[in-house]
C-alpha cells in the first residue's frame, strides 16, 4: 500500500488489509509529529 493518509482514509481499515508493507504519506506523519510536540 502506498502513500496512505494522502486522503480520506480510515486508521482502522489498516487491520481488514492483508499487507506486507505500508508506505505513509510524509504529511500524515508531519501532522502526527506536530500534534506530538505540542502536547
Amino acid at each position: 500500500m502506498d502513500d496512505f493518509g494522502s486522503g480520506y482514509s480510515s486508521l482502522n481499515m489498516l487491520k481488514e488489509i492483508p499487507m506486507d508493507i505500508l508506505k505513509l504519506d510524509q504529511k500524515f506523519i508531519m501532522e502526527l509529529i506536530i500534534v506530538k510536540e505540542a502536547k
